[in-house]
């Protein structure tokens, strides 16, 4: 009879999510538990589950004897030794283009955040002062938006930005996404300082 895999949440994730684990291993939650806490349990997991904030590196490879699987709910790999886990024939599993709409959502929100001047505007109307020519904003419409990387989130934030009429600059050494970023009147500048 096989024993169920033993998996270790190390970061928060949806309850959904744990709950769909729970249905074929055994799950236990290590969200908010100190790294020394971690380290001790982390030896007798299968799987992991991470997000940004864990690294695993030489020595939290050296604590996990029996790891086989490193999921991480998100993207990027900044804090993940990709050789390292290679070398000890740990399988990586990553969840790219998941959350990029949500990203792309928020950058635009900051984006009208700064353009209309909201948190000005904010402390002087709760301050009682409604002189609106203070606060004189800029149209997206008028706007060249500069893009660093222009990969999943990037081509996302270029569809939201398109409609409003900006103008869009992208620099990303290494997109694959060049094509689809031209389609949408995008245009590639060959360095950061030319972005800028």
């Amino acid at each position: 009879m096989n024993k169920k895999p033993l998996i270790g949440i190390l970061e928060s994730i949806h309850q959904d999510g744990i709950n769909l684990l729970k249905k074929f291993s055994n799950v236990y939650l290590d969200t908010g538990k100190s790294k020394k806490k971690i380290f001790e349990n982390v030896k007798h997991y299968d799987v992991i589950f991470i997000k940004s904030n864990i690294q695993i590196n030489k020595e939290f490879i050296e604590s996990a004897k029996n790891l086989k699987i490193v999921a991480r709910a998100g993207t990027g790999t900044d804090n993940v030794d990709l050789d390292l886990l290679e070398k000890r024939k740990i399988k990586f599993f990553s969840t790219p283009g998941l959350n990029s709409k949500s990203v792309a959502e928020l950058t635009i929100a900051f984006i009208l955040i700064l353009i209309k001047k909201l948190p000005d505007l904010d402390k002087a109307v709760s301050k009682g002062d409604y002189r609106r020519h203070l606060f004189l904003s800029k149209d997206l419409s008028e706007l060249k938006v500069g893009l660093v990387g222009i990969g999943n989130v990037g081509i996302e934030v270029a569809k939201r930005l398109k409609p409003f009429g900006c103008k869009l600059y992208g620099y990303d050494k290494f997109s694959k996404k060049k094509q689809q970023f031209n389609k949408l009147k995008g245009t590639f500048v060959s360095s950061f300082e030319k972005l800028l």
